[in-house]
């Protein structure tokens, strides 16, 4: 009965009814409870994966509940699944897929974490889906964009009175699959078994026009329902060749400082709220504005956040992580995380959230290297991000 009536109130309470949790006020801040608001969460990105894998798995409950003891204030979690094949699931069987969901969801409000919604984790997942290939991001009248909007205003219309929804993200990394001088040889996957075709062309490419009008048309589509909740894009740092690429579709020239800060705007239309962008250790030992010469987080995460503040828009550091997998030592792995954290604070980036909390999906052993838990070697992670939490409210 307790389900049902959730069910209910959620489908069926009248929009007067917000939730006050987010919202960027014209200052470009976040704001929360009326104040201006930072801090840094987790990615919890397969929360929602793990029962639609085995409806049996509902460890996300337990999981919620040690984010909440941890102190823990969001999660950043992926809404639909990877592979096409199991988007079919939405299509095919939508009440059933839709309750394993609202479960995920009711879980966050029970322990009290936020969330951010990512909508369209996998940039070649709708069109797949669909069946167009992927540069039908870029025409509003396609399929692609018609299924964008229908999930969308779904979701939306669901769980727009729900405390623990705090911003919408549209999907993952959309701006590094664009304009790719290797397009023709780096493509989407195709495993068929999953739902992919067997094979792709030139319109899989993807270019940054493209994902411009899919960010404006998803702000579209949750403007007519929720007109409060911050949107963001769900980019990563841009490539060190961005704006060559986009320019040239060549590897040509290494982007200058100012030119990443036109990749940044290039990349979020003024409709978005929150500038997005991903930041790990490659960053900081990649070529960067010149050959052989490296970056560091606190300068990139610094042009980053100049970008959004003449944008007047918050920045939301969406991943951020390190890994012995990317470095030699479990102490080099912690002095690599005291510096993320670090630039967080020092260059005043409103959001963050670490890659990621309690991999439960066994069939990625790649996350071994990255999973926190409290009972994992990567525990004293959850104590170092409490820690700057703290930094963050003195």
């Amino acid at each position: 009965m307790r389900t049902l009536f959730y069910c209910a109130f959620i489908l069926f309470t009248l929009p007067t009814a917000w939730a006050q949790t987010l919202t960027v006020n014209g200052q470009g801040k976040i704001i929360k409870d009326g104040k201006p608001y930072r801090a840094i969460g987790v990615n919890y990105v397969d929360a929602f994966w793990r029962v639609i894998q085995n409806p049996e798995d509902t460890s996300y409950r337990q999981g919620f509940a040690d984010l909440q003891s941890e102190g823990i204030p969001f999660a950043r979690i992926a809404a639909i699944p990877f592979w096409p094949v199991k988007i079919h699931q939405y299509l095919s069987d939508r009440e059933t897929y839709l309750k394993q969901l609202d479960d995920v969801v009711k879980a966050a409000e029970d322990n009290n974490v936020g969330l951010v919604m990512s909508l369209f984790w996998a940039d070649f997942a709708v069109p797949d889906t669909v069946g167009e290939p992927r540069n039908q991001w870029g025409n509003p009248d396609s399929q692609t964009i018609a299924f964008m909007r229908e999930y969308t205003q779904t979701l939306v219309k669901r769980y727009r009175n729900s405390p623990a929804i705090w911003i919408w993200e549209f999907g993952n990394e959309y701006n590094l699959g664009c304009d790719l001088p290797n397009a023709a040889t780096h493509t989407s996957p195709k495993v068929p078994k999953l739902g992919t075709p067997e094979s792709r062309d030139e319109n899989d490419a993807l270019f940054t026009e493209d994902i411009q009008i899919a960010f404006v048309e998803f702000v579209k589509a949750i403007r007519e329902i929720d007109t409060q909740r911050p949107i963001t894009t769900g980019n990563s740092m841009p490539r060190p060749h961005a704006e060559s690429m986009r320019k040239t579709l060549t590897w040509s020239e290494l982007d200058t400082r100012s030119e990443l800060q036109e990749s940044l705007q290039q990349a979020t239309p003024s409709s978005i709220d929150i500038v997005s962008v991903h930041m790990y250790p490659h960053h900081r030992t990649e070529n960067r504005f010149l050959k052989g010469e490296r970056s560091s987080y606190v300068e990139m995460l610094s042009l980053c956040k100049a970008t959004s503040r003449r944008m007047n828009k918050p920045l939301f550091l969406g991943e951020f992580g390190t890994s012995q997998k990317s470095l030699d030592s479990k102490e080099s792995v912690a002095k690599d995380l005291d510096a993320l954290l670090n630039a967080i604070i020092a260059t005043e980036t409103d959001l963050a959230a670490i890659w990621n909390f309690d991999w439960g999906m066994s069939n990625n052993k790649a996350q071994a290297y990255h999973t926190i838990t409290r009972d994992n070697e990567r525990g004293y992670m959850l104590d170092k991000i409490r820690n700057a939490n703290l930094r963050l409210r003195q």
